[in-house]
């Protein structure tokens, strides 16, 4: 794709060593920032505030949803839930993954007890923190290789781990990263040795399966706006079929890259505000959707936005969309869990707490 955007000649900019004090710091106020963000820094009455979402890969009846307290589970599209989180802690779940390979398998990742399996599509829960540092407790992605079927990688606070068999230990993988407090993480499509992480200070990117990460923030002016927390990086969404274009949801703004994450340009048209989650059409890439205050879509590329929020009444935390009807996209929010049947036209609440069954 030929691209239609200018670049900057600013390059690179550098970030703040991860053991300074300064990086602490920003982790710990990154803490406080992302669990205001989610809504979960007090109870909520009525639904919860959800979290993140996982669909089916092959049946997209089947909808996970993580909140501050519960998994819970459709099988019918969202119409009716049940709770789907037996044997898990009362940790508040941040990422939910289904195994594409092997959709019975699910993954949660926790603030405050690290991550869970499913080997049962949610019935049952176990840790899974098998060499995983005591002080790592929030996970916040879950990634599949799609090539090497053994492979996974999580992100969390703490950095990238990696495993290379589901009976082996994680392994820390963080070697060239100087922010390591990870909040999005995502895989080439195409070429799966190829991972970005986003982070508190700023966007990474690997090329050999996460064993060595460097900067990529050319044009995201880091320092410029003061500093790592500044520019954190909350959301990766990556072009299905030309993969040097993604898009980067930030706590400024929304921004792409059509090289790869070689240098990046601000979405004006996006307001510069905290934009959560970012998901691309797969049957057609030139429509994505950016969450945040409101969803907002394009249907050109990137080259012109509008916005997508009618009954919405909450910001969003988290979308996903529905791998065989892109028009069907869910949209995790500080007051529940809402869907949109027509692209994001109109969105209606769903009903999480009516139903408190365990998921069969």
């Amino acid at each position: 794709m030929k691209s239609r955007w200018r670049w900057g000649a600013r390059g690179e900019r550098s970030i703040s060593p991860r053991l300074s004090e300064r990086s602490e710091r920003n982790s710990r106020i990154w803490i406080v920032w992302l669990l205001a963000g989610l809504g979960l820094s007090a109870c909520t009455r009525g639904e919860p505030a959800v979290s993140a979402i996982a669909i089916h890969p092959t049946n997209p009846q089947i909808v996970y949803v993580g909140t501050s307290q519960h998994v819970y589970k459709s099988r019918d599209g969202g119409r009716t839930w049940a709770l789907s989180d037996q044997g898990m802690s009362s940790a508040r779940v941040m990422s939910l993954a289904v195994d594409p390979r092997s959709p019975a398998l699910v993954y949660a990742g926790t603030f405050g007890d690290a991550i869970w399996k499913s080997w049962d599509g949610g019935q049952h829960w176990v840790p899974d923190n098998r060499g995983l540092k005591e002080h790592l407790s929030i996970v916040t992605g879950i990634v599949f290789d799609r090539q090497i079927s053994s492979i996974m990688y999580i992100g969390s606070t703490v950095g990238i781990y990696k495993r290379t068999d589901p009976e082996a230990a994680w392994l820390e993988k963080v070697h060239g990263m100087e922010s390591v407090y990870v909040v999005a993480l995502a895989a080439d499509p195409k070429r799966p040795e190829i991972l970005y992480a986003g982070t508190s200070g700023g966007v990474y990117k690997s090329v050999n399966r996460a064993e060595r990460w460097e900067p990529i923030n050319r044009g995201l002016d880091i320092e410029e706006v003061g500093g790592a927390l500044s520019h954190g990086v909350n959301a990766i969404a990556i072009h299905p079929e030309e993969p040097a274009t993604l898009y980067i949801g930030t706590t400024r703004g929304l921004f792409i890259s059509t090289d790869g994450g070689r240098s990046w340009i601000q979405i004006r048209a996006v307001p510069a505000g905290d934009v959560s989650s970012v998901v691309i059409d797969s049957r057609d890439p030139s429509t994505v959707y950016a969450g945040g205050a409101g969803v907002f879509k394009t249907t050109d590329g990137g080259v012109t936005w509008q916005a997508a929020s009618g009954g919405l009444t909450s910001n969003v935390r988290v979308l996903a969309m529905d791998p065989q009807n892109p028009r069907i996209i869910y949209a995790g929010t500080h007051s529940g869990l809402f869907k949109t049947a027509d692209g994001g036209q109109t969105w209606e609440q769903q009903t999480l707490t009516s139903r408190e069954g365990m998921a069969s």
